[in-house]
């Protein structure tokens, strides 16, 4: 069935969300563009769906004249792609699912997770302290440099 497809699926980052526009589903379903603008027009959804996964967007045409599209998330996708029959309709669907997993899995494993935040917080805290107690305190500047020179804490013992 795979072979059946013509172009990769276009799926991008924005906004820290996985979409695809209007425009690529058009040129990767064979369907016109403002075939695929109605289609989504028209959709049979809450008004909540539609604004969630249904961002009017713009972009230039071949004239640099400024015409609208759809930046469709994954959902939003799946919505319109059910209409779309036959075995190329199918093969696209399939790849599309497969993009939007990709990225998906890569906006995953990327992600920083709650704790790293917290910890690099804390991390940033306390070498601000540090700083702070260097700057207070010369005897404790010396130690410091002295454990940065690499000498064991008898040795520092000695010269302190």
């Amino acid at each position: 069935m795979n072979q059946l497809i013509t172009q990769k699926p276009s799926v991008q980052l924005k906004a820290g969300h996985a979409v695809t526009s209007s425009i690529a589903i058009a040129e990767a379903f064979g369907k016109q563009h403002k075939d695929v603008l109605r289609t989504i027009q028209n959709l049979e959804c809450s008004e909540e769906f539609s604004q969630r996964n249904f961002a009017p967007a713009k972009y230039r045409d071949a004239q640099g004249k400024p015409r609208d599209m759809y930046e469709v998330s994954r959902d939003g996708f799946i919505f319109v792609g059910m209409g779309f029959t036959g075995a190329t309709a199918s093969a696209m669907k399939e790849a599309y699912i497969n993009a939007f997993n990709a990225m998906e899995a890569q906006l995953t494993a990327t992600a920083v997770r709650p704790g790293q935040v917290e910890s690099l917080r804390l991390r940033r805290v306390a070498e601000a302290l540090a700083g702070e107690l260097l700057r207070a305190d010369p005897e404790r500047r010396k130690v410091l440099r002295y454990r940065k020179m690499g000498l064991s804490v008898r040795e520092i013992a000695r010269l302190t």
